[in-house]
This record gives C-alpha cells, sequence and structure tokens, in this order.
C-alpha cells in the first residue's frame, strides 16, 4: 500500500470522530449520525477481533445516510495488509489514543509507518 492512502483511514477516522461529537443526537443537523454509524460505536469494538470488518460496517452506515457513498468509505479498515500493520492492534491502538485526546499537533504518530504502538493488544 501506497503511503499516500493512509491519510485515507485516519482522516475518515477523525471525521468519524468529529462529526460524531457535534451531531449524534440532533434533530435536522447538517449531518446524520444513525444509530450503529458513530464513532462511540467504533470504541465499543475495542477487543473484537472482527474490528476492521465492523468498522467498515459503521462507516458505511453514516455514508448512506448522508449520501457519502463512495467519499468516506472507500478505504478498507480491514486490509490484511496495512503496510505490515497488524490492523487489530493498529485499529485499537489508535481508537483508544483518540479517544485518551491524542494531541492533535501529533497525529503523524498514528499513520502506519510511524506507529509503534502505546498499549499492548492481545492480538
Amino acid at each position: 500500500m501506497d503511503a499516500s492512502q493512509y491519510k485515507d483511514y485516519v482522516l475518515v477516522l477523525l471525521f468519524m470522530k468529529y462529526v460524531s461529537d457535534k451531531y449524534a443526537g440532533q434533530k435536522n443537523a447538517l449531518i446524520e449520525v444513525p444509530k450503529g454509524g458513530s464513532f462511540a460505536d467504533m470504541v465499543a469494538l475495542k477487543g473484537d477481533k472482527e474490528i476492521g470488518d465492523k468498522i467498515n460496517k459503521i462507516i458505511s452506515k453514516l455514508a448512506g445516510a448522508n449520501d457519502l457513498k463512495g467519499v468516506i468509505d472507500v478505504a478498507d479498515f480491514n486490509d490484511a495488509e496495512l503496510n505490515g500493520v497488524e490492523p487489530y492492534a493498529y485499529l485499537t491502538d489508535v481508537l483508544t489514543r483518540m479517544v485518551d485526546g491524542h494531541p492533535i499537533n501529533r497525529l503523524d504518530e498514528l499513520l502506519p509507518w510511524v506507529w509503534k504502538p502505546e498499549i499492548h493488544v492481545k492480538t
């Protein structure tokens, strides 16, 4: 996988976090956050062995509810070859860091080619 493709992963996670924080539960919001289509639903997957596939489905729900099919649901979070990074460990760690308030000025640390796990994840 080309390094430029990783922005598709990280930016989608950031987008999901932002719209979930801003619009979840609001009626007539700019973006609808459907049940089962929020960042909180992603976080709830920590420890799930099928995290990649289920994240794809969560993103698909948000995309479908907001005419964003083919825009935010292009990256495959279930890709077993994330440039040599084990997807389960990577996604679990990145989601944990985002929830714990990883500094915005250090987002480059979350890119798979420089990522170093902060937590120990059993695979």
